[in-house]
């Protein structure tokens, strides 16, 4: 297999980790989809340097932890402070949870299948447009209460359905 292939795959499995653990870092969605871009930009260049024997997931966290403090001194003004011991720490707990995390993700993204209408179009606005629910209501002409009330609820019902796929023996 051809080392781009390889790395595809494993990045594939890892992606959802790796971003999981920058978002839990990095408050700001767009700078954390930088940074992701930017890790997968140096795995992929550092690739030939990966020992197979190791945890690819693992190996990937490490290089995310300097990417995020790279972007930290990109940033000096912000208020944030990353604390070394504190990455390493989620860093580690992201490694150790990751196979439930995949499972988990896929069973989400067969959950979201299922919503359809007014719910995906608040999905979407909330999730993939970051957009608050402030923002929704004016958009959608609704009130803003009325928006969190319904993807509290949404949020609930996914969470619920995630639920049932793992233990029906997970997602396919």
């Amino acid at each position: 297999m051809v080392d781009n292939e390889r790395f595809m795959r494993y990045w594939t499995q890892a992606q959802p980790v790796v971003a999981g653990y920058i978002n839990s870092m990095m408050p700001d969605a767009h700078e954390a989809e930088d940074v992701l871009q930017e890790v997968a930009v140096v795995l992929l260049r550092k690739f030939g340097d990966y020992d197979p024997a190791r945890s690819f997931v693992a190996w990937a966290l490490g290089v995310t932890k300097f990417e995020i403090l790279s972007a930290r001194r990109s940033h000096a003004r912000s208020f944030i402070t990353y604390h070394g011991e504190l990455m390493d720490a989620v860093a580690d707990v992201y490694d150790e949870l990751s196979p439930e995390l995949e499972d988990r993700g896929r069973a989400l993204t067969r959950c979201l299948k299922k919503v359809k209408g007014r719910a995906r179009e608040l999905l979407e606005l909330r999730y993939e447009k970051s957009l608050k629910p402030g923002r929704i209501a004016q958009m959608l002409e609704m009130a803003a209460g009325t928006v969190r009330v319904q993807l509290s609820r949404l949020r609930a019902s996914l969470g619920e359905c995630v639920e049932r796929v793992i233990a029906s023996g997970g997602p396919q």
